[in-house]
């Protein structure tokens, strides 16, 4: 199997551009859920896809109910911008899921809805909010039959909490550039370079003055942004 790693050259220094968001920010708190009919809440929390967290009940007992969460305490509050989600394949799993936060772990504060598919990792982005020492994914709708005393079940492989990282090109090191600096650096997608809608703002330079206005400038050098379809002054 082979990995793509990429690296960017900048006159005699190698550079990477980092993920808009941090590594999992799980670790060293306490994962938890309500209760557990399949495997330790911890199995969610492992970087372990193979082990699972599952919890399987009755359907009215799971919407606005069953939740698996982070406790990252007191001291270590959170700004969680992205959660990553990955449920087991199963019938009549949970189809939608409530990102929510809270500072006491009684009142809960709702940041975003989104629907999720079991057997892929789902990305969820959410809005600011704040440092928070509790964050969780609370069941909001299941799929499959409507409740005839059948057993639902939840199983989750992974969930991944992380935080917004500066968006600033690093030095990671100068040439030559070696396998060391691919295998340690090396950023293993490009798609958040695209720049597509971006806003480049620049100060523009006074040159004088002509009549009642001014004249300002400024040198755009264009082949650094290939990518650029049209130019606007404000």
């Amino acid at each position: 199997m082979s990995i793509k790693k990429y690296l960017f050259l900048d006159n005699n220094e190698v550079k990477v551009y980092p993920t808009p968001y941090t590594e999992d920010l799980c670790t060293g708190g306490t994962p938890f859920a309500t209760g557990s009919n399949s495997g330790d809440v911890q199995n969610a929390f492992d970087n372990d896809p193979t082990t699972s967290w599952g919890y399987g009940q009755g359907s009215n007992y799971y919407v606005g109910y069953v939740n698996i969460g982070y406790d990252f305490g007191d001291s270590n509050k959170r700004h969680v911008r992205q959660i990553v989600i990955y449920s087991a394949g199963a019938s009549n799993n949970v189809s939608s899921v409530i990102i929510q936060s809270s500072d006491d772990n009684v009142t809960w504060f709702s940041l975003k809805t989104q629907t999720i598919i079991p057997d892929i990792k789902n990305y969820i982005e959410l809005p600011p909010s704040k440092p928070q020492r509790y964050w969780r994914v609370l069941c909001n709708s299941i799929s499959g039959m409507t409740w005839t005393g059948l057993g639902y079940i939840w199983m989750v492989r992974e969930i991944e909490m992380m935080e917004t990282a500066p968006q600033n090109w690093m030095i990671v090191g100068n040439p030559p550039v070696s396998k060391t600096m691919f295998d340690t650096n090396g950023m293993n997608s490009l798609s958040h370079l695209n720049r597509t809608n971006s806003t480049i703002t620049k100060i523009m330079k006074d040159e004088g003055t002509l009549g009642q206005g001014k004249i300002y400038s400024y040198d755009l050098n264009i082949s650094k942004f290939p990518d650029i379809k049209n130019i606007t002054f404000h």
